[in-house]
This record gives C-alpha cells, structure tokens and sequence, in this order.
C-alpha cells in the first residue's frame, strides 16, 4: 500500500476488534458494518428486533447530525420498541451505545468512508474467491484456479478502464462551466454523482450572514423549503431537472424570484457553508466531502453563486483539492511515477525482488498501451532495444546467452524471442525434478468454465426439446389435415 496505513477499517461487532483495532492501527477510524448490526440485534433482541425497530436503528446509523440528536432519537426508540424499559435490561442495547462513536453518522460523518457502512467490499471479493478456489484443491490445482482468477481481475478491470476511457459523459449543464471543468477528469459514475448532486443545488436557496463575514471569509445559510432525496440514492434516481438542458445558474436565479421571502415557510435541510476566498476552501456542516470526498449540494449552491460574479471570478471552477485522484479517470500510475517508485538493482534487493519489480512495471505498461497499435509497437520496439543491451552486459559478465539470439521472431510480430537456453552453467537455483502428479496434458478447467459449459448443455437440451416438440406437433397437425380431407 506504498507505506500509507488506511484512513478507515470496517469490521463486525466483535469485543476482540474493538479492543485491538485501536492498538493496532492509531490513528484510523475503526466503523461497525451495519449489516452485522442488524444480525446481531435479530440474535440478541428476539422479537423486539422487528421493522419499527429497524426503521429507528436506521436513522441512527444515518440521520442524525450531532450527539444530541443521537441521544434525542435513541430516547425516542427505547421509548417506541422497548416500552421506556431502561437500556440495563438487554445487554447488546448497552454494548451498542457503548460504542455509537464506531456506528453513527453524528461521529462517523467526519471521518473519510468513501461512503461505505459495511464489510461488503470484503464479502464480494471472498464470494468471488470461492467461485475459483475450493478447500479441497492439491497445490497445483490451486495454483492454476488462483491464475486464471487473478486473469478475471485483470480483464474486468482493463474493461472498466477502457470503458472509462471511451464512454462519453452525459452533461446535462453544458452551459455550466462548472460541470464543464470536471466532465472529463471524473470517471462516469463519479461524475454522474457529482452531476446528480448540482442537480439537487437548484432546490436551494441560500442567505449569507453577513455578522460572522468578512471580504474574504464568508458565511452562508443553505436551505431548502421541499423534500430532498437522500444523495445515499443517487444512483437509482432519476430526476426530471437532470434531463432539462436549462444551462445551470440562470435558472437557480429565476426560481429564486419566485419566493423572495422564506420567513413563514419551514426550512429543510439547513446548513452552513463557509468559504475562505483567498485559499479556495469550503467547509459545509453536512460533511459530505470529508465522508465521501465529493462535494455537496450546498457547497454547489455557493459556488454556483460566487462564480457569476465578476469579483470571484477564480471560483467559476471546481477547485483542485476537491478532485480526489481516486475519482478520476487517471488514477493509474504514470511511467514516470513508476520509474521514480521501483530500485531495481541495488545491493540490498534479491533476484526474486528484482523480478517482482520488473513483472509489477511492465505488467502496468501493457496494460496501458495495448490499448492503441502504435503504442503497442513503440512499446515493443522499446522492450526489444532493452533486452539487447541487457544480455551484452550479462553476456559481458559470463552470465546468459548470446547477444546475438535476441531477435524478434519472424514468424509473428506478436512473439518476442529475448534468448535462447544458453550452453554455458546457469546461476539460476536447482530443485530436485519431482514426477507431474498430472498425467493429462489438457488444462484444468476452473469451476466458472464447467458451469458454463453445463449451462451451455442444459441450453442445446431445452432447445432441442422444443425444437422435437414443434416437429411432433407439425406431424400431428399433418395428420389431422389428411383425415379431414
């Protein structure tokens, strides 16, 4: 993990981990999976661990903004589920409060979770083990299951890549050279949730407090007077605003105009944005962007503002700081990046550390330049030249073969010859020959390929079937023509 320690681990209730996550690993946010929350209040509440219950265990874990409101609506559901009974009667009731700093959002906001609340990313990967690897495998067969599932990875993540890379970003707010300024440095699912946040700021109105502001460093109170959506379900929303191409600032000034006064009206979802001009910063009650790492609608709303006018003309577009790389589309590390990263040959590192360095970078190269054919041969030209030096300096030393033998192979351009088995003594280590415990020479097949080549069977059966079934109905309907006639 280039020798950063996490800023965030997520684990399930246990009294173990809670005592030595923390000692372990200082300075790190330790959260609960709120899944295995849910569980453990089914195994240790019985029956009182029904809907009502969870509908309160919800909007602790996610709705409530500070630790008075915590003990406000925590009151309130030992009140409605457990009929005012005191916590002291059930005992998970008391380890949960407990520990409400590892759960709740009135702690958990201020800590980076890029909006996770459970231990999910972990149970998909071991789900997707298990459909490789299985208890009972001898080691060559884990061996050859573990290759072909780290090949799935790499594949699903060069197609993610190269999707990210030639998809072209729906914006909806051309005219926003907010939007404008991010559309192509997201990858598209971040920026569709940036998007769907600027959407939701034209549901905002905003009043600045000009007692706590300065010139420089000002206060404003973002609100809203309609239900708002949860950004939590930004992804499976639609909205109508976002398919309305009204270019952005225009219309957040029009519907302002509409109610110039919000005095008699309840205000929703209030919060403070306070901005520093000279340093760019923005800073909005709700956290989103400390949590998350995105900015949020408030802060939009602000931005939006200030960006019109001609006196804040450096706010038209999102400040640097506010784009995580981890967001963007060239989250993979350069060429340049890797060459300063990797020490290959120094005294202290070992030929098996040496060939790991050398397999990590130009592993990440192909990745990256097979993507285009003339960067694909540059790239292979490159590695050829590189080859050619490197066995004259061994051959030079007595080590390898003949420089001569490093030549690409003339019968295809996609197979590269960098030497042949030399005649001299190899340094290379010995190991005793063992007999092959496989006696076929065919490759083992990994569980997802022999379930789709039953499901490949199990589709010629079905469609063999009906194709029999429409052949006798044709002979019966046959029959039945000539005995009419």
């Amino acid at each position: 993990m280039s020798n950063k320690k996490p800023q965030t681990i997520y684990t399930d209730q246990a009294t173990a981990l809670l005592k030595s996550v923390p000692n372990i690993f200082q300075g790190v946010f330790h959260g609960l999976c709120s899944w295995h929350m849910s569980e453990n209040a089914k195994k240790n509440l019985g029956t009182r661990a029904n809907s009502s219950f969870f509908d309160e265990l919800t909007i602790l874990i996610s709705n409530v903004e500070d630790e008075s409101d915590f003990d406000y609506n925590w009151d309130r559901m030992m009140k409605n589920c457990f009929d005012g009974r005191p916590i002291s009667d059930w005992t998970w009731l008391v380890q949960t409060h407990r520990n409400r700093m590892h759960w709740s959002s009135a702690w958990v906001k201020s800590h980076f979770t890029a909006g996770l609340k459970t231990t999910q990313l972990s149970e998909s990967f071991n789900a997707f083990l298990r459909g490789f690897l299985q208890p009972d495998h001898s080691l060559v067969q884990f061996f050859s299951h573990f290759n072909v599932m780290v090949q799935r990875m790499r594949d699903n993540h060069a197609e993610l890549d190269f999707k990210a890379a030639n998809t072209r970003t729906r914006n909806n707010y051309p005219n926003s050279q907010l939007m404008r300024s991010v559309v192509k440095k997201y990858t598209p699912a971040s920026f569709a949730f940036i998007h769907r946040q600027y959407d939701l700021s034209f549901k905002y109105y905003y009043e600045e407090d000009t007692s706590k502001g300065s010139e420089l460093n000002k206060f404003f109170k973002v609100f809203t007077i309609e239900k708002v959506d949860d950004p939590d379900e930004v992804d499976d929303h639609n909205d109508d605003d976002a398919h309305n191409d009204n270019g952005g600032a225009a219309n957040s000034d029009e519907f302002q105009e509409i109610i110039p006064s919000f005095e008699e009206l309840d205000r929703l979802d209030e919060r403070v944005v306070t901005v520093d001009i000279r340093s760019k910063s923005f800073s909005c009650t709700c956290r989103m962007f400390e949590n998350r790492g995105f900015l949020c609608r408030h802060v939009f709303k602000i931005l939006e503002f200030l960006g019109g006018s001609v006196q804040y003309h450096c706010l038209k577009t999102i400040p640097a700081q506010y784009i995580l790389k981890r967001w963007t589309r060239d989250v993979r590390p350069s060429v340049d990046k890797l060459k300063s990263s990797i020490t290959v040959g120094t005294e202290d590192t070992t030929q098996a550390q040496r060939y790991q360095q050398i397999c990590a970078v130009t592993v990440q190269l192909s990745t990256r330049v097979c993507e285009d054919e003339e960067a694909s041969k540059i790239f292979l030209d490159g590695v050829i030249e590189a080859g050619k030096k490197a066995e004259e300096l061994l051959f030079s030393k007595g080590i390898g073969t003949n420089p001569s033998s490093v030549t690409p192979s003339k019968s295809s351009k996609a197979i590269v010859v960098v030497g042949e088995p030399s005649s001299g003594k190899s340094t290379a280590p010995k190991f005793k020959e063992r007999p092959n415990p496989i006696k076929s020479k065919k490759r083992l097949k990994s569980d997802y390929e022999k379930a789709r080549e039953r499901q490949k069977l199990i589709m010629e059966r079905k469609k063999q079937k009906r194709e029999d079934e429409e052949a006798l109905k044709k002979k019966s309907a046959v029959g039945e023509m000539q005995e009419q006639q």
